[in-house]
């Protein structure tokens, strides 16, 4: 009875340094009761805190291996190294957990890579994806890069949904300069089935300024009026005319 209290006592302990569930407690103290009464049953002046192990020291093992198993949400790691304050690799599973690091994994996490259901960095991938530089998810908002189901960025933007101040490509694309898609519209180039902008080129309908029905105009002409009507046109533009055009 006297060695039942202690166990008692030692899975209380073991417990009090595991952030877990009533219902993780519970099978985690199921399991390690069974291996202590196997070791007492072996043992009758079985001691648990001597012959098995500080509470702690089985707790922190218990953390790193029963409970990646059975429960990954749970999981959490911090690279020893670090750089610039924040740890090479944080990668932090539990629930509503958020991991910092030069490269960030969780569900939201901030890092130079990040990657999550809400990342956030200058590289992200995930859900709700933002990046400084280059974002990927499926809502992207990227610095200069976006690609997603919805991608908004400043320089290039492709996506079911595509904005862009520069070069936007998708099923539905808005952009300040250039835009192709199934629906483009642009204040410069637009280049989709249906096409809106000051030099629009279309195979179903356009409007703007100058238009390009692909159904009478080939490549080499339409290409040859874009450079008279924009002398300084990127060769980008024009090699992707040349690639959607033929």
């Amino acid at each position: 009875m006297i060695i039942e209290n202690i166990i008692d006592k030692y899975l209380d302990e073991v417990i009090s340094y595991i952030d877990c569930s009533d219902k993780e407690a519970k099978d985690i103290k199921s399991n390690l009761r069974k291996t202590l009464e196997n070791l007492r049953d072996k043992n009758m002046n079985f001691d648990p805190y001597t012959d098995f192990g500080k509470p702690h020291l089985i707790a922190k093992r218990i953390k790193k291996e029963y409970l990646q198993e059975n429960y990954p949400y749970k999981f959490e790691y911090k690279s020893k190294k670090e750089l610039f304050g924040l740890p090479l690799v944080h990668i932090n599973k539990r629930r509503g957990g958020i991991a910092k690091g030069i490269i960030a994994i969780g569900t939201i996490s901030i890092g130079i890579i990040s990657i999550g259901a809400l990342p956030i960095g200058l590289i992200s991938v995930g859900g709700l994806s933002i990046g400084l530089v280059f974002s990927i998810g499926g809502i992207a908002f990227g610095g200069l890069f976006g690609i997603g189901g919805v991608a908004i960025s400043l320089l290039f933007a492709i996506g079911g949904f595509a904005i862009s101040l520069f070069t936007a490509l998708g099923g539905f694309a808005l952009s300040n300069n250039f835009a192709v898609g199934g629906f483009a519209k642009a204040k410069e180039v637009a280049l989709g089935g249906v096409a809106n902008g000051r030099i629009a080129i279309f195979n179903q309908s356009g409007s703007g300024e100058f238009l390009f029905p692909t159904t009478q105009y080939c490549e080499e002409e339409i290409i040859g009026f874009i450079k008279e009507i924009k002398p300084n046109i990127s060769n980008f533009i024009l090699n992707t005319i040349k690639i959607f055009v033929y």
